[in-house]
Order: C-alpha cells, then sequence, then structure tokens
C-alpha cells in the first residue's frame, strides 16, 4: 500500500504543471483575443497596415507562446501516462518527457510533445488560425484600398 501511496503522491505533483500549462494557454488566449479586438476597434476609424502588421505579429507571438505551453503541457501528460501504467519509475522527478525519455520506455513512436504535433493541435490552429486569416485579409484589402 505504501507503494501506491507514492503513485499517487507523485501524479499529484505531475498534475500540477499540466494545470498550470492548461491555464496559460487560456490566459495567451484571452489576451490574444483581447488585444486583437482593441487594435482593431483603435483604428477602425484610420484603419492603415502599419497598425494591421502590429496586430498581426502580436498574434503570431502569442500564438508561439501558446504553443510553448502546449508542447510542456502534453510532455508532462504523457509523464501522468507513463508513471501511472508504471512504465516509469517513482522517483519524484517532476521534469517534461523528452522524446528520448519516451522512446526509452515506449517503442510504440507515438510521441506527442513535437513543435508539429502542438502546432497540428485543434487548441492552435482553430484559434489563432482564423485571426491571423483575418489580419491577412485587411493588410491585403487594406493595400488595394489605397494603390
Amino acid at each position: 500500500m505504501e507503494n501506491e501511496e507514492k503513485k499517487q503522491t507523485y501524479l499529484q505533483m505531475i498534475q500540477e504543471p499540466i494545470g498550470r500549462m492548461s491555464t496559460l494557454s487560456s490566459i495567451f488566449k484571452g489576451f490574444d483575443a483581447t488585444t486583437g479586438a482593441a487594435i482593431l476597434a483603435l483604428s477602425k476609424d484610420d484603419l492603415n497596415v502599419f497598425t494591421l502588421i502590429i496586430g498581426l505579429v502580436l498574434v503570431i507571438l502569442f500564438a508561439i507562446m501558446d504553443i510553448k505551453y502546449l508542447i510542456l503541457e502534453k510532455q508532462f501528460r504523457m509523464l501522468y501516462k507513463l508513471v501511472r501504467l508504471e512504465k516509469l519509475p517513482v522517483d519524484y522527478d517532476v521534469r517534461p518527457l523528452s522524446k528520448k525519455d519516451y522512446d526509452r520506455v515506449c517503442t510504440d513512436g507515438k510521441y506527442d510533445g513535437s513543435v508539429w504535433g502542438c502546432i497540428k493541435s485543434f487548441s492552435i490552429w482553430l484559434f489563432y488560425g482564423p485571426i491571423i486569416g483575418v489580419y491577412v485579409f485587411l493588410i491585403i484589402y487594406v493595400c488595394n484600398c489605397k494603390a
């Protein structure tokens, strides 16, 4: 029973960073939506390319930060899964699971913590894709109207 209690404690330790990464991802999406709306609202009378490019750069920066935290969240989730399935020992080491460590204990090749795997995630492209698309459309539209 003592071993099971150690495992439960370790799993709880791993759950904390998973929760923080998930919260940070939501915060970035909220900041992105707020700044995007503010930039468009403040420039509604004089919409220019410079303002739109600043907005687009901000969206891309928020997306990059969100991807980084999603990578970490997925790596912690894989660590949690492997400890739960007893493929990794209870050593109280709470570090994100690297591809090298994953490949050491699993041969299925289903490592999910890569950059490309996170960019393909619905939570990234479904949120940031349309926003980036709107900014690109507006930039092209403003450039064509002033030409």
